[in-house]
């Protein structure tokens, strides 16, 4: 059974984090790859529990158009 954080006109939240300041650069943009491994860790949640065993990320398809902003919001991830 999967137990949301919270749900919203968006969907169940999986995994709710906030960047810490090493994981911003000089920009105030969060990097990539600090989003990407979120994604990776919420998919897991999500596969896993599917499964109901252990998982394994094979290959993640994603784009990101604009720069992830960090400071005021956390990232809230959703399948």
């Amino acid at each position: 059974m999967i137990i949301p954080l919270t749900t919203d006109s968006r969907g169940d939240v999986v995994l709710r984090v906030v960047p810490r300041m090493t994981d911003i650069n000089s920009n105030g943009h969060i990097f990539g790859g600090w989003v990407l491994s979120q994604m990776d860790i919420a998919g897991g949640i999500i596969a896993g529990q599917i499964a109901q065993g252990p998982v394994a990320t094979v290959a993640i398809e994603h784009e990101v158009h604009f720069p992830h902003l960090a400071g005021r919001h956390s990232v809230d991830l959703r399948p």
